[in-house]
């Protein structure tokens, strides 16, 4: 197939500019990864760095040695999504299909309700004092789950 001058430079234009999205994608890994294996002395002193001036594995042998905390952590973090995901798609189903009937009373009303607590919530700081005051769920899992289901669900 014979493509046209016009077409052809519509072509490299793409690749070009996909080749960069490609390179702000994959960059910023592969300094991560240099910066893991640069000794960590040398990464405060200098900052980071595509190419390690000391090679350095106390990273991976620290990550090694201390696998049970870094194990319950991401456990933790898998638990709180799942459960976290779940609880919000309940919710959310639970609101969209009544709102979904042409007939509901009171639609108007509830629409505006949803919209405008999505739109100003109280804030940082009341949020914290209720969840923690009047529910009594600080240091538990549930601190993680239940604000995040409602804050984002409405």
């Amino acid at each position: 197939m014979i493509m046209s001058n016009g077409r052809r430079a519509y072509q490299i234009v793409i690749n070009v500019i996909l080749l960069l999205v490609a390179l702000v994608m994959i960059l910023p890994l592969v300094l991560l990864f240099m910066s893991s294996i640069t000794d960590e002395n040398i990464l405060i002193a200098n900052g980071y760095s595509f190419f390690p001036e000391k090679f350095s594995l106390y990273a991976y042998r620290y990550i090694l040695q201390n696998y049970i905390t870094i194990f319950r952590a991401y456990g933790i973090t898998i638990l709180v999504t799942l459960i976290g995901t779940s609880a919000s798609i309940v919710l959310v189903t639970m609101l969209a299909y009544p709102l979904s009937l042409k007939e509901l009373p009171g639609k108007r009303f509830l629409n505006f309700y949803v919209l405008f607590t999505m739109l100003f919530n109280g804030g940082l700081v009341p949020s914290y004092i209720m969840w923690t005051n009047s529910f009594h769920i600080k240091n538990t899992i549930w601190a993680y789950v239940l604000p995040n289901s409602f804050l984002k669900t409405y």
